[in-house]
């Protein structure tokens, strides 16, 4: 069975860029893992098993197309390799940080097969902005 992150947390950065991971999703991310940028101005957070996955996906897209080599290489060097330290916090290195705009709050959704990181302020303007998102996702999705 895949893994599945679910929840929504808050926690403090310090000022060395490290946060917590809460304590249901440290089980899943053991060893190595994988920080990259997302969309919408957040980060992900991939298991090193979803980050094969989706390597394997993405390996598959054809490298005539110019929108496939754009993507491809966008992402993957967005993505960086790391630990949680002894503390069970993550380092977020420099490039991240300020691409996703963090600041001191930031909030850590479980999302199914991977964690995202938002900066408080960003996720609470996402949400303001996009009120009926999930009436409106529902209404094309079938379950």
């Amino acid at each position: 069975m895949g893994l599945m992150f679910i929840g929504e947390y808050n926690f403090s950065i310090d000022g060395s860029h490290r946060v917590n991971i809460p304590n249901s999703f440290k089980k899943d991310l053991e060893g190595t893992f994988v920080i990259a940028k997302g969309f919408e101005k957040c980060l992900y957070i991939f298991s090193s098993e979803q980050w094969r996955i989706l390597s394997e996906k993405l390996n598959e897209l054809s490298i005539t197309k110019s929108a496939n080599r754009m993507f491809s290489r966008s992402f993957n060097a967005g993505a960086y390799e790391t630990e949680l330290d002894v503390k069970g916090r993550i380092c977020i290195n420099k490039k991240l940080f300020e691409y996703a705009g963090l600041n001191k709050e930031c909030v850590i959704l479980g999302v199914g097969n991977h964690i995202e990181i938002w900066d408080e302020q960003v996720y609470e303007q996402y949400l303001n902005e996009n009120p009926d998102i999930m009436a409106t996702i529902s209404e094309e999705l079938v379950i």
